[in-house]
């Protein structure tokens, strides 16, 4: 089971901000610890105040229905020890973008994993192997935001299925959170997520965020976002990141977050003709080595003026 293990760890590095420890049996339901999405993964996952697309619900529920129309959205990501991510997910505006509706299906499956014997000693031994197994965790969510005045308010509830072999276990949570433009070309996020849920005796990896997102210059966006981490002993965890456009249907990004160690970040994106292409690196230590994310996401009466330029 030590492999196991390791690509569990390996999840929670990859989370950065989102992420705390694993060990002790603290939270479960690893997967949550991750914001899908090639853009907000270039910009350190700092979204909670940027977020305006169908990957934003997993970081603020209140972004749904901020899009200028219907969009639908996927990612592959290619992860550690053979493992994947695949995310697909609709958000629809209503009444002029004053709400929104947002479904989306995550799925993440190990590859293979050693199944081992407990030795003598109590513990595992490579040697002993008596086959292999794989682990998945299956995340269905749906949410709904309001706009009143220049403040959003969203929610979102989320059923989470988990296996590990033969052993499948259920849980549900809540996400809550806000948006609020108190500047024009300035807003601020806030959210709590996976309120309310455990896998057996374990909880699942609640996590408070707030951010502010600049956009008062045309082609640029600097988010910057601070995340409270309450099971690992209250700890504060730094994003943010930079993305200019130096055309309306190219941006390049660069961020990063803070942890042990440091995770830089960086990506591109193409907006053409309501399609936009996404692309994120991440670089960890050499034991955590790297991950790329590739999303796309189509928005119906889309313009490429969709950051910073509405």
């Amino acid at each position: 089971m030590r492999r196991r293990w390791a690509l569990l760890m390996c999840l929670a590095g990859f989370a950065g901000p989102n992420a705390w420890a694993l060990a002790g049996g603290e939270s479960a339901g690893a997967i949550l610890k991750v914001g899908m999405g090639g853009r907000p993964a270039a910009l350190g996952e700092a979204y909670s105040a940027l977020g305006d697309d169908v990957f934003a619900a997993g970081y603020n529920p209140a972004a749904l229905g901020r899009g200028s129309g219907i969009e639908l959205g996927v990612q592959h990501a290619i992860w550690f020890e053979q493992s994947s991510v695949e995310f697909a997910g609709i958000a629809i505006p209503l009444e002029g973008r004053r709400q929104g509706l947002g479904l989306s299906a995550l799925l993440f499956r190990s590859g293979e994993l050693n199944r081992t014997l407990e030795d003598p000693a109590g513990g595992y031994d490579a040697s002993r192997s008596v086959g292999t197994f794989i682990t998945s965790t299956l995340v269905v969510a749906g949410g709904y935001a309001i706009e009143r005045g220049s403040v959003r308010l969203g929610v979102g509830v989320k059923v989470l299925r988990d296996q590990v072999d033969a052993d499948t276990v259920y849980s549900g949570a809540t996400d809550i959170g806000g948006q609020a433009e108190p500047w024009k070309g300035v807003r601020l996020g806030a959210s709590v997520l996976n309120l309310g849920g455990s896998l057996g005796t374990n909880s699942l990896p609640g996590v408070f965020r707030t951010g502010l997102a600049y956009e008062r210059i045309p082609g640029l966006s600097v988010p910057i976002e601070v995340l409270l981490l309450p099971v690992d002993g209250s700890q504060l965890k730094l994003a943010g990141g930079i993305e200019y456009r130096p055309w309306p249907w190219a941006a390049l990004r660069v961020g990063g977050r803070t942890g042990d160690p440091i995770v830089p970040s960086g990506g591109a994106g193409l907006d053409i003709g309501g399609f936009r292409l996404d692309y994120a690196y991440a670089s960890f230590s050499t034991a955590l080595r790297e991950a790329h994310r590739i999303s796309l996401s189509y928005r119906l009466g889309a313009t490429p003026e969709r950051h910073g330029e509405e």
